[in-house]
């Protein structure tokens, strides 16, 4: 066991604070994904776009605030970049395509880098019909920040059909909620802290999830009011969430009216249901969704409806043989509980 010194100390002599030192003090700052272990990434980022491509064989990198975690136990690195930052790529490949990987790192010559600068750059993958990403080409300490496919004839990062995905990953400070775009981020922290909170960016309203370490399991904090679109649904109304059996319960009070595309509510349409609940609301495999729902135009339908998991697909059942057809301007009530 070692005892650090923290910043701040002068030196007496030849003994002071060391870099090493002030990176385990930064460290304690910053989220973790397991004990000891720093969640690499950016921290406050608002733009979704951190990458951008261009009208040239270059990318712009945003300003931004990185935390680095390089080696186990060492603490972190934490560079910044302000402004806009432009990195070239090599032109497209002659066939085919190929991944550019935009990254950020801390160089340190005591781990053996050449310099001490903070950088960015892009590492260029190998064309062909379906090229590997060179994750493993990437310099030691290095964090990934987009992921590009690059294809034959192309003249600019933004041309053809040429992409760039956001693969940065946020990181918080210690304690507050961690933004995640989806569960695979969320799951990247295997042994979260009781309490930790992430925060569901793929969850309309952003709803907060708990680590519960007496369940083991993350747990939705849902927002009591619920007001979203989906461009066929106007969604309005409560979630509640409860605790049930070791697993998160929803019960939801929703009011949807259908803003276009009339549909109709056959004997088994699982079309009524994609609009029901926001899809990162939907149970998953194995989980199940129970309620009754009726139309109200004018005329008023009764339909109970059970809604079972198939394979990962959502299933309905009418009573009425014939369906009911939920026209433009229709409003679908929904009093129903599921599993999450």
């Amino acid at each position: 066991m070692t005892v650090n010194r923290g910043p701040g100390v002068a030196k007496n002599g030849a003994v002071g604070v060391t870099t090493l030192e002030h990176r385990l003090q930064l460290a304690g700052q910053y989220a973790e994904n397991a004990p000891g272990v720093p969640r690499s990434g950016i921290l406050h980022q608002a733009a979704t776009v951190l990458v951008a491509a261009r009208g040239d064989m270059s990318y712009d990198i945003g300003p931004c605030p990185a935390v680095i975690g390089r080696t186990a136990s060492e603490g972190v690195y934490t560079p910044t970049l302000t402004g806009t930052t432009n990195v070239p790529t090599d032109d497209a490949p002659a066939t085919n395509s190929r991944w550019d990987l935009v990254y950020l790192k801390q160089n340190d010559v005591a781990k053996g880098d050449a310099d001490n600068l903070a950088v960015v750059g892009v590492i260029k993958g190998t064309a062909a019909a379906s090229p590997t990403k060179p994750t493993g080409s990437l310099p030691a300490g290095a964090l990934l920040l987009a992921e590009a496919r690059i294809f034959a004839g192309t003249t600019a990062t933004n041309g053809g059909s040429n992409t760039v995905s956001q693969v940065w990953r946020h990181t918080a400070m210690r304690g507050a909620p961690i933004p995640v775009r989806n569960t695979a981020e969320r799951d990247e922290i295997t042994v979260p802290a009781n309490g930790q909170k992430v925060t569901r960016l793929d969850v309309p309203g952003l709803p907060v999830e708990t680590w519960d370490g007496g369940t083991t399991e993350w747990v939705r904090e849902l927002e009591s009011a619920l007001a979203v679109s989906d461009g066929f649904w106007s969604i309005t109304g409560n979630l509640v969430k409860t605790r049930a059996g070791g697993r998160t319960q929803v019960t939801a009070s929703l009011q949807l009216t259908r803003l276009t595309a009339a549909i109709n509510i056959a004997t088994t349409d699982s079309a009524l249901l994609v609009g029901m609940v926001p899809a990162a609301f939907r149970p998953g495999a194995n989980h199940f969704f129970i309620g009754t729902s009726n139309t109200n135009s004018g005329t008023r339908y009764a339909e109970p409806q059970l809604v079972i998991n198939n394979g990962g697909s959502l299933v309905g059942r009418s009573t009425s043989g014939g369906g009911v057809t939920i026209g433009v301007g229709y409003v679908l009530f929904i009093s129903t509980t599921w599993f999450i």
